[in-house]
């Protein structure tokens, strides 16, 4: 081989190098597609069985309107002050329940200290009676 036909051939080995470079970014980039184009049908798909639903959830708040028309706004309100209004009186109650608890508890407490404070003065008086005594008995 002459000089010219081997820079020739080097020269046709490179571009087929490159030629092979580009066809395998072709095939990653077919692929690529290829995996879009199924993620498309997928999304497509699951685009459809929304719709689907969406249609139907459309149908039931159809019907909540319908049936809140047929109620009343008047009626509704009416229901929510009842509503409030019972909650309120509960929420008292059990304020007063729990207020009337704490004055229970503190009376409870009041008088436990005074039992205390009695068994204490007893307990002194029988010491002292019992002193007492030990010191008559012994003569003194």
């Amino acid at each position: 081989m002459t000089v010219t036909s081997v820079d020739d051939f080097l020269q046709a080995e490179e571009q087929a190098h490159r030629l092979v470079e580009q066809l395998d970014q072709l095939a990653q980039e077919m692929a690529h597609y290829k995996a879009a184009h199924e993620a498309l049908d997928d999304a497509g798909a699951n685009l459809g069985a929304f719709t689907s639903h969406l249609g139907s959830l459309t149908e039931d708040v159809g019907e909540v309107m319908e049936a809140l028309r047929s109620i009343g706004t008047p009626e509704i309100l009416r229901a929510q002050k009842e509503i409030a209004r019972a909650h309120s009186q509960e929420s008292q109650n059990l304020h007063n329940a729990l207020r009337e608890q704490a004055d229970q508890t503190r009376a409870a407490l009041r008088t436990l200290r005074h039992l205390a404070a009695g068994g204490l003065a007893l307990s002194v008086s029988a010491i002292a009676l019992l002193a007492w005594l030990v010191l008559r008995l012994a003569g003194g």
